[in-house]
């Protein structure tokens, strides 16, 4: 198994290798020995039925040269999804706004298991964001360990849910849950929340108008 996610090879009974794969970055079926480019529609010596999954562990539309990732179809010829996204998943980050692209053009770091959410391992982004959180509220802390632990984890989740929700989810979480910390009321925090979240779902939509899904 590659650390991509593909299997390189079925293996007998006998523990003599049966069946071989390989992909380039991309996606493309090529000869496992020589690594040469094989025709996107070729089905000839290509693993039985019951190993249809192939590069990163996707079933492998052989007969169209596609591969269905699920939530969307992908072409590892063009490199581009075959149907655009359904939203931005990092609005800072400008590889998100080609709605079209794969992993953010980055395929030797990331995988897409749904067809819709960049694995960057998310961990990473998680991570990032509780760090990121703490850092920007350490003038609050007053040497408060517990509450350090507590805006890395309002980071946190906000890392977490807005990689499915979208980046309004983050910024009212982020916002809703620092408000809670520095001692606003439940009210005063939801509100906070709520109006990050209508500002962020607005300049979304503007996004779309400005540069339309088609």
């Amino acid at each position: 198994m590659s650390f991509r996610g593909w299997a390189f090879s079925s293996i007998t009974n006998t523990t003599q290798g049966r069946t071989a794969t390989s992909f380039d970055a991309w996606g493309r079926r090529r000869n496992p020995a020589s690594w040469a480019l094989l025709t996107p529609t070729t089905t000839t010596g290509l693993p039985p039925v019951w190993l249809y999954r192939g590069y990163t562990g996707h079933e492998m539309l052989d007969q169209f040269g596609l591969i269905n990732m699920n939530g969307r179809m992908y072409d590892p010829v063009l490199g581009r999804m075959l149907s655009p996204a359904n939203y931005v998943q990092e609005p800072g980050m400008t590889q998100s706004y080609n709605r079209y692209s794969y992993v953010w053009n980055n395929p030797l770091r990331y995988t897409d298991p749904s067809g819709q959410v960049v694995v960057v391992d998310n961990l990473i982004i998680v991570v990032f964001t509780g760090v990121y959180n703490l850092a920007t509220n350490l003038s609050n802390l007053d040497g408060n360990g517990w509450k350090a632990f507590r805006y890395f984890g309002v980071g946190f989740v906000a890392g977490f849910t807005g990689g499915y929700a979208g980046s309004a989810a983050t910024g009212a979480i982020l916002s809703g849950g620092n408000a809670l910390l520095d001692g606003l009321s439940w009210e005063n925090a939801a509100l906070s929340a709520a109006t990050v979240a209508a500002t962020g779902y607005v300049g979304s939509e503007i996004g779309k108008q400005i540069a339309p899904v088609k």
